[in-house]
């Protein structure tokens, strides 16, 4: 123990005794290395958070165990639901910059917003009827882990509030 002390007393004079260039240059090293650390997590973070429709299917028909005959079902409601879904999300997208381009005439701004709210009901519906299609495509044993499935779905898309400061 007091071997390590000693060893450890005399790199700190070393330290200490170096001269400034060095010091600085070991310095500049250490900081450039963390830096591509805190790089490499941020990409690696990246990666993780960028969907993949793809791995979000096997996973699904992977997390219930379907058979092949539910695999089918499940991968013909998935693309109807996918092909609707973008649909309507580009109607909405087109029906909510209308809105805001008219701004100032209230007749149009009322009919517009009618349409928005008209959209999103088309979208509750539409993802209602896929979540009905997926339920009728589980046996009874898969039907309670689909909901809670279901139910951890709506709350990861429901907005987070603010944290007040």
């Amino acid at each position: 123990m007091i071997l390590l002390l000693h060893q450890l007393i005399l790199s700190l004079q070393n330290l200490f005794t170096m001269n400034k260039t060095k010091l600085l240059s070991i310095l500049v090293g250490l900081l450039v290395l963390l830096n591509v650390i805190t790089l490499c997590f941020l990409l690696i973070g990246m990666q993780r958070n960028h969907h993949n429709p793809e791995e979000g299917r096997k996973s699904i028909m992977n997390r219930f165990s379907f058979n092949g005959n539910q695999i089918k079902l499940f991968e013909i409601s998935k693309t109807k639901h996918m092909k609707q879904s973008k649909s309507l999300s580009m109607e909405l997208k087109d029906a909510s910059l209308a809105y805001y381009n008219y701004s100032a005439v209230n007749e149009i701004k009322d009919s517009l917003y009618s349409n928005i709210e008209s959209i999103t009901q088309k979208i509750y519906k539409a993802n209602q009827n896929h979540f009905d299609d997926v339920r009728r495509i589980c046996n009874p044993a898969q039907l309670p882990e689909m909901d809670f499935f279901i139910k951890g779905l709506i709350n990861r898309k429901r907005p987070q509030p603010e944290k007040r400061r």
